[in-house]
């Protein structure tokens, strides 16, 4: 145990944290991240005093003199205010993670303390509501910005828990949104995600956000639904208005091929964040994977108004005007998203598909070639390129990237089953094989 380090210049205004925990001697608050946790005067005088004398034995005589001094005291007062402490802070006497009971010698807090200054708190808070600004655009710059702002503050020592989940959030969207504007290879990424997972849940087992990024890697990067799920379930219970928890958990069902309970899940994201550019674009997404077109451009117009320069919004309104038939359309939106995302690969792939279709194989051709270079230089998703050799008719060739895929653990091996662009494949023996392998959907492959 230790005593509390004065990191910052401890004056009364500042504060200690400890866990996902802040005393707040200015406002007289306990805080749990941003939200204030109900305790009565009493019990807050008694967690200070504690902090106070962190690591150190506090006797029952000293807690009376500092909290209770000139106050008739009732016998169990002090085992009241103690109770109250405990379940502010869902700590258990029996095994404690804070307040311990010393027999006969009265309280000891075991938690490490930092003393932290106002000043410190307010600069490290900004850095995580900037890491959040930036995380909401889902841009390769904007998760790489996100990552610095939570770190510094991590650094600052506030909101780090949450901080730590922001990461694992940055890191996930690199690996599988950012992909259509450009993103990280998920041998790279993911594991990071994992890492950041982890530190937040080791810090506090009750942020919901490291949840949600740990639903996320398990269901795109292990293939593993059923984790995936209890991660899910386990945010949601945590916090029921996140709507990226409701959003990330739709988009699973949608995978899943869950289409309706997805769609309400999803419209519920939506009435938590109406503004949201990531939760307007993917409703249109559900509406797509079930192969409500209409209704999924219609949706992706919505989008488009509130968000014009959205590239995702461009690039999954192309994908629908593409299996509508649509090819002009498809065109024109897959450009946009194109240049939007600067040159990113998924955008050019999907204007290879629509020549293949459209008969003109050699513009096709030359533009699977151009990703090909590409892809010996930088990461380029390989199911991106597979699906030009499907639409090339070229099923063998196809089928190498999808195994690459595999090799790779695309987070886009996920939307197999919800697809259209696989339909020309589905009777195949092998696409069943690579259902099996990314495992997923056991019992529904046929």
């Amino acid at each position: 145990m230790r005593k509390p380090s004065d990191e910052a210049t401890g004056s009364k205004s500042g504060g200690y944290e400890f866990g996902a925990f802040r005393l707040d001697l200015g406002q007289r608050a306990l805080l749990r991240g941003h939200a204030q946790l109900p305790l009565t005067a009493k019990a807050y005088d008694t967690l200070l005093v504690l902090i106070e004398h962190a690591g150190l034995a506090v006797d029952k005589d000293t807690l009376l003199t500092r909290v209770w001094a000139d106050v008739a005291v009732e016998e169990n007062s002090i085992a009241k205010a103690i109770s109250d402490l405990r379940r502010a802070l869902g700590d258990d006497a029996r095994s404690p993670r804070f307040v311990a009971t010393l027999s006969g010698h009265g309280y000891r807090f075991i938690a490490p303390v930092t003393r932290r200054a106002a000043a410190t708190d307010s600069e490290g808070h900004r850095f995580y509501l900037k890491g959040r600004f930036h995380l909401a655009k889902r841009t390769v710059a904007d998760c790489r910005h996100a990552i610095a702002a939570f770190e510094r503050a991590i650094a600052a020592g506030s909101d780090v828990a949450e901080a730590y989940g922001g990461i694992a959030d940055a890191h996930v969207f690199l690996g599988v949104q950012a992909i259509v504007m450009g993103g990280d290879a998920p041998s790279e990424t993911f594991p990071r995600a994992k890492a950041a997972i982890a530190r937040a849940l080791a810090l506090d087992d009750r942020v919901a956000e490291a949840y949600t990024a740990h639903g996320q890697v398990s269901l795109l990067y292990d293939w593993d639904p059923e984790a995936a799920a209890r991660a899910h379930t386990t945010s949601l219970s945590l916090d029921p208005q996140n709507a990226a928890a409701r959003h990330a958990y739709s988009l699973m069902l949608s995978f899943l091929g869950k289409h309706d309970v997805a769609a309400a899940e999803m419209e519920h994201a939506l009435r938590l964040d109406p503004l949201s550019p990531i939760v307007n674009t993917n409703l249109g997404r559900l509406f797509f994977h079930a192969r409500r077109y209409d209704d999924a451009v219609a949706q992706f117009h919505r989008t488009l108004e509130l968000h014009p320069y959205f590239p995702l919004a461009h690039y999954r309104l192309a994908l629908a005007h593409e299996s509508a038939g649509r090819c002009d359309a498809a065109m024109e939106e897959f450009r946009a998203a194109e240049e939007l995302s600067q040159g990113a690969p998924l955008p050019v792939a999907g204007r290879a598909c629509v020549l293949a279709r459209a008969g003109r194989r050699e513009e096709a051709s030359a533009l699977l070639a151009s990703l090909e270079r590409l892809a010996k230089q930088t990461y380029v998703a390989a199911p991106g390129l597979a699906e030009i050799c499907l639409a090339l008719d070229d099923h063998d060739r196809g089928f190498e990237w999808l195994d690459r895929a595999i090799d790779e653990r695309s987070g886009m091996l996920v939307a197999l089953q919800v697809n259209p662009r696989y339909d020309v494949v589905r009777r195949d023996g092998r696409f069943d094989r690579l259902l099996e392998k990314v495992g997923l959907w056991a019992g529904r492959q046929k």
